[in-house]
């Protein structure tokens, strides 16, 4: 019985998480591949297929393309022996696509590929000017020769790069999926020539809403409150939210096709990852301030605060949840490299810099956001006139947006 139980103990480590399953995919032409799962089943590889690059054999590039959806870190399938799958486990693919191999005692004779690691280029250092950019073909790209990749290349830098480098080899020499490269031209680039107006745009609504808490703070000092007062505060933050918005939306040229590349879909650029990426949290960072703003002027009028928007700001701003928004980008799990850049864009650009009424020097130095309990109470003290010297303060102008 003992011998018994140790091996079954066995087993279960062998089968268990610590052991990664083989990262394999199978194919047969006419129908939809199939992936390994760790319960060691084949099931159906489910997923819409662009019409250009759907798979219509079992070539190299095919079989390159199908790995990089079943798995992450593959470049491409090495062929192995074949397996048998059962037709009630298969799908066939459109009639465009005929199956060249016919049934035989219910069962299909599918190829198998063992997917391979993708090796990534070596990152290239930026000096004396000089600018880098990584671009990497998406699962729906075909591997690229050198010289394919030159040509994209030139057409980024503008010009030859002064270094360059490939990787993710699709198996063969000369074709890869990703290209890494030095530039020497001066870097012209809109997006972040509009994300540095977002960024003053954002600032400018926080010194506003700012401005507008602390005169209404003062005017209570020596005014009675009255809801009036407190439903015109509330217009005016809407007032300066629309101001904000309608300034970015000037600035914002071509919306369409401001934020990706016209071949977005079969290539993805680092520089242009991380320039979507601080954008979608400048977005959240105007957000929280506006929640500030409305959680601020009720405790300014002794309201009470809505639970469900305490509730919306904790899950929205709340360290956890901020971290799983940036690592669960589609984009930075491209680019796992730009998940601290981005919290620290996070913390100290966005935060630090623009939560209304306190400077960075309230944030006690430390590397984070303040909570939601550590705000509120520090507001509390603000409109008590515990923080700021808020009690002695006078308007610093006038209400009018």
């Amino acid at each position: 019985m003992k011998v018994l139980l140790v091996l079954l103990c066995i087993l279960s480590l062998l089968n268990g998480e610590g052991v990664q399953t083989e990262r394999k995919v199978a194919c047969l032409e006419g129908f939809r591949p199939l992936k390994l799962h760790s319960d060691g089943q084949w099931k159906v590889l489910h997923f819409n297929w662009h019409t250009q690059s759907a798979p219509r054999d079992c070539s190299d590039d095919t079989v390159s393309k199908i790995c990089r959806k079943a798995f992450a870190d593959v470049a491409f399938g090495l062929k192995g022996e074949s397996v048998d799958i059962h037709y009630t486990k298969v799908h066939r693919t459109s009639d465009r696509v005929r199956p060249t191999t016919k049934w035989k005692n219910g069962a299909l004779e599918f190829q198998e590929y063992t997917c391979q690691d993708y090796v990534r280029s070596q990152e290239l250092v930026s000096q004396n000017g000089s600018w880098s950019d990584r671009i990497l073909a998406t699962k729906h790209s075909s591997c690229l020769t050198e010289d394919d990749w030159m040509r994209i290349i030139i057409e980024k830098c503008g010009e030859f790069p002064s270094e360059h480098e490939f990787g993710g080899s699709c198996g063969k020499a000369g074709l890869h999926l990703e290209a890494v490269f030095l530039c020497n031209r001066t870097l012209e680039d809109t997006k972040r020539t509009f994300l540095a107006i977002m960024e003053n745009v954002l600032s400018n609504y926080t010194e506003k809403i700012a401005s507008l808490m602390e005169n209404e703070i003062y005017r209570l000092k020596v005014q009675k409150k009255e809801d009036r007062y407190y439903r015109l505060l509330q217009k005016k933050g809407e007032s300066a939210k629309r101001i904000g918005m309608i300034t970015a939306l000037e600035e914002e040229f071509d919306h369409n096709q401001f934020w990706t590349d016209e071949d977005s879909f079969l290539f993805t650029s680092k520089m242009t990852a991380e320039l979507n990426a601080k954008h979608r949290l400048l977005q959240r960072g105007f957000k929280r301030a506006s929640m500030i703003f409305k959680i601020v002027s009720n405790l300014i009028y002794g309201k009470e605060v809505d639970e469900k928007v305490i509730k919306h700001f904790t899950g929205l701003f709340a360290e956890p949840y901020i971290l799983e928004f940036i690592a669960d980008d589609a984009m930075t799990g491209v680019f796992p490299e730009l998940k601290e850049e981005l919290h620290d864009y996070w913390v100290h650009e966005i935060c630090m810099k623009n939560t209304p009424m306190l400077q960075k020097e309230l944030l006690n130095g430390e590397e984070r956001p303040l909570t939601y309990i550590e705000l509120l109470q520090m507001y509390v003290n603000i409109v008590d006139g515990k923080e700021l010297g808020l009690e002695a303060k006078k308007p610093s102008g006038t209400d009018a947006l």
